[in-house]
């Protein structure tokens, strides 16, 4: 559906999390900053020029979300197993195009963030 082709769920379920520590996915913040980045820069009004405001209001915006969760600490336990783990995906996986195809494994392209 249309919904879930803009995370529209995913974005609600980020609302309610608030400051709890999480993981963003951020290609949602990307595509929205992307989007945002092909509006007009400059808005005609006569023949004067004026800096569109509200497309650099809906950038602060974008950011200001993704800087809240990297704010928020972990409270994490050291385990030498999972990190062991870490390092050997590292030496793996080296090109982005594998990372995609793991994380389309785990989530296929469309799939309903409530199923997984």
């Amino acid at each position: 559906t249309k919904a879930n082709l803009n995370y529209n769920s995913y974005r609600e379920l980020l609302k309610k999390v608030k400051d709890k520590p999480s993981i963003v996915y951020l290609k949602v913040s990307t595509t929205d900053l992307q989007f945002v980045e092909n509006a007009p820069s400059i808005k005609k009004k006569g023949s004067a020029s004026l800096i569109n405001w509200n497309k650099r209001e809906m950038i602060f915006e974008i950011i200001k979300d993704i800087q809240k969760f990297q704010k928020t600490p972990y409270d994490f336990i050291e385990v030498y197993q999972i990190q062991q783990l870490f390092k050997q995906m590292k030496e793996k996986v080296q090109f982005e195009d594998q990372l995609m195809t793991y994380s389309t494994t785990v989530e296929p392209i469309g799939s309903d963030l409530k199923n997984l």
